[in-house]
């Protein structure tokens, strides 16, 4: 399995894990909202959470645990209107976020969503187990193919 390492931090360590066909869904998710909030999201999962105690996300309403799942959570920015962008995510070992996916959402979580970053979660800790994980720079992950440029 391979994972973006999106931020690290005095605190944490922020990965985003990728499908098997390499793309990576929450930069996926990002990069198809509205710049400015796709941007302020970014920013948040590197340089936010790397450098901030998981109490402090609590206490500013940004993660929530998730009704449902002993280890999946949420990032959250609100909205005025329409849905909110969320981030599912999970702990690892050694201060480590791994986030799963995103998506737009009203209200409660569904329970498929959960399901989904729970098995995503497995694989995750099955790729560790087997010193089968893959990590990618943030930066070398998003370098423009050079066959575009």
């Amino acid at each position: 399995m391979k994972v973006v390492k999106l931020g690290q931090g005095t605190q944490w360590t922020v990965y985003a894990t990728c499908n098997a066909d390499g793309s990576c869904p929450v930069l996926d998710f990002i990069c198809d909202l509205d710049t400015k909030r796709g941007d302020k999201i970014l920013a948040d999962l590197q340089q936010y959470v790397p450098h901030n105690e998981s109490r402090q996300w609590i206490q500013t309403e940004f993660s929530w645990s998730l009704r449902g799942s002993d280890k999946i959570y949420e990032f959250r920015w609100a909205t005025k209107k329409g849905g909110t962008p969320r981030i599912m995510w999970f702990y690892d070992k050694g201060k480590i976020v791994v986030c799963t996916h995103g998506l737009n959402k009203k209200g409660t979580m569904d329970e498929s969503e959960i399901r989904h970053a729970e098995s995503i979660a497995e694989a995750y800790g099955h790729a560790v187990k087997t010193n089968a994980l893959q990590i990618v720079e943030y930066t070398e992950f998003v370098k423009p193919n050079k066959e575009e440029s």
